[in-house]
């Protein structure tokens, strides 16, 4: 792991070089959570080096990142809910809420499940 240049917004894995990069926005901030949260969203970007969901006009976030993702929250990371929730959603409306919308929401007891339309409607 190492802190980027500012050119990386939270976090990147490097699938090529096998080096997972924490934004230095993240790194600064000394959130011991937002810290530990963009690490592990990109460990589950590392679990698929082999494959990354990289697909034409996909964003990385596939079906196998999702996978890892949820695996890791069910092993108790409780700090990506709102992660899980978030990639939950299709592409299409994950492009119509921001993240922080859907951690707000999940904070005000939303059901996951429920979360697009609670925003959007």
């Amino acid at each position: 792991m190492r802190v980027g240049n500012g050119e990386v917004l939270d976090g990147a894995c490097l699938h090529a070089f096998r080096e997972i990069i924490v934004g230095k926005a993240v790194a600064q901030c000394r959130s011991k959570e937002m810290i530990r949260r963009t690490l592990l969203h990109e460990i589950a970007h590392a679990a698929n080096s082999s494959a990354p969901d990289l697909k034409p006009g996909a964003d990385g976030h596939g079906p196998r990142f999702f996978r890892e993702l949820k695996r890791l929250h069910r092993r108790g990371e409780e700090s990506l809910r709102a992660q899980v929730a978030f990639y939950a959603l299709p592409l299409r409306k994950r492009n119509l809420v921001s993240f922080d919308a859907v951690e707000s929401a999940l904070e005000d007891g939303v059901n996951p499940s429920e979360i697009f339309e609670y925003l959007t409607g």
